[in-house]
């Protein structure tokens, strides 16, 4: 669809389409089409301003597919129409910053994990916000909080102690007698590991997996 056009401007019936499907009930077809409704964000304006309309107004449905669809890397579908980048990543906060203050668990819930795999540590504080005020969502996703904040986070079961990055988890194989603080043990020997959540960026490098 995009390989055919060389603006947003010729696109009218196709943008219709989109936009109708991107919101249908059914789930097979929205997880399609949202990924096209976000390739027309990153080149309109207007697309912007529809979808952050939408996180403020629309339905719970709505909202839901929106958040779900933030880590879609668009440039896989477009080909050689212009687009603003920076302007796309702030749709992209303000689309999770929305989430997170949302009155549904489930999008709230989805916001919190979009903000850690897009790397929006400064919403560290509003999500602790939002976890001191639910006991549940504390429980469940008080991890994410620990990896935005400190770039890990530990957590003790049966089979030993395991520690959780940005990306991924691994089980320390360590022994606790030998260690007299965990976190510094951690800190020294993971660092690596723990700045992937911290990388010095030029502007939005740090979201360059998106593009």
């Amino acid at each position: 669809m995009f390989q055919r056009h060389e603006n947003i401007a010729n696109m009218t019936e196709d943008v219709d389409f989109i936009m109708q499907c991107a919101f249908d009930k059914k789930k097979s077809v929205w997880e399609y089409c949202s990924e096209h409704l976000y390739v027309l964000a990153l080149i309109s304006p207007n697309i912007r301003k529809y979808i952050l309309d939408l996180m403020d107004k629309g339905s719970f449905h709505q909202k839901f597919i929106i958040v779900c669809s933030t880590t879609f890397r668009p440039l896989s579908l477009i080909s050689d129409m212009e687009y603003d980048k920076e302007a796309y990543i702030v749709l992209l906060k303000e689309i999770v910053k929305s989430a997170i203050a949302c009155k549904s668990i489930k999008i709230k819930s989805m916001g919190i994990q979009r903000a850690m795999q897009l790397q929006f540590n400064s919403l560290s504080a509003m999500i602790k916000s939002e976890l001191t005020n639910n006991e549940s969502l504390l429980k469940s996703h008080g991890w994410i909080y620990h990896i935005m904040t400190k770039g890990y986070s530990l957590e003790q079961s049966e089979n030993g102690i395991w520690i959780h990055f940005h990306g991924g988890g691994l089980r320390l194989n360590v022994n606790m007698d030998d260690v007299d603080n965990i976190d510094k043990y951690v800190q020294q020997n993971y660092a690596d590991r723990i700045q992937l959540q911290f990388i010095p960026h030029n502007g939005m490098e740090h979201l360059k997996h998106l593009f």
